[in-house]
């Protein structure tokens, strides 16, 4: 945008221009053709075209004065070392325009969020890190670690793990009886637990593909 074109604008923000005489200037209502703070549509989306040219993120250019654009427009202010209170006043229209032409100062860039959701997993998908959480009702041997299938849970974080066990009887009268496990690493993400096949299995998608597969369609 060039500095007469912002210069333009910010002649219509301020409500001058044209002749004060002209018995068109008033003939339309208000609402008709400004927005409730005042401010043309066009107006405003010319503003927001400068903002955004500034890396203010003023939002979509819609020549309305929203929360994104007010946003922006304090985020100006703070890099114009101007008041910061959201109006598009004589200081900050004058700023606006000096920044159209020469770029700067530009807004900076908000600070990144770190995410929460997914805990950090230490624990480790092996016999090895696995073998600590067993309930006593089942064992592992060596072999059967053969077929240990891991996979990530992309929905909540974490991982999954499935592999084939031994039930071991509780007392001499009962049978042993091969299984396949399914667990989870904890919400710490340092540890697992015993996920139920019952109901993991008989809900679509809770599942990596994989883990289904290796922990669902057999016994």
């Amino acid at each position: 945008m060039t500095a007469f074109a912002v210069g333009a604008l910010m002649c219509v923000l301020a409500a001058c221009g044209g002749s004060s005489s002209s018995s068109t200037s008033t003939t339309k209502p208000a609402t008709s053709t400004t927005t409730p703070g005042g401010y043309s549509p066009t107006a405003i989306k010319d503003v927001q075209k400068v903002l955004a040219a500034l890396n203010c993120q003023p939002g979509p250019i819609d020549g309305e004065l929203g929360p994104d654009t007010v946003g922006a427009i304090k985020r100006f202010q703070t890099a114009a070392g101007l008041t910061v209170d959201g109006v598009v006043g004589v200081e900050t229209r004058a700023a606006l325009g000096k920044a159209s032409s020469s770029g700067s100062p530009e807004c900076k860039a908000p600070s990144p969020t770190t995410s929460t959701t997914a805990p950090l997993v230490t624990a480790s998908c092996s016999s090895q890190g696995i073998t600590p959480y067993l309930p006593a009702s089942i064992t592992a041997m060596d072999d059967q670690w053969l077929g240990l299938v891991c996979a990530t849970d992309t929905r909540i974080g974490g991982l999954w793990a499935a592999f084939p066990a031994t039930t071991v009887a509780q007392n001499p009268q009962d049978p042993t009886f091969d299984i396949v496990v399914l667990f989870h690493t904890t919400a710490d993400g340092k540890g697992w637990f015993q996920a139920d096949r019952g109901t993991y299995c008989t809900v679509p998608g809770a599942l990596p593909p994989t883990i289904f597969q290796a922990g669902c369609t057999t016994s």
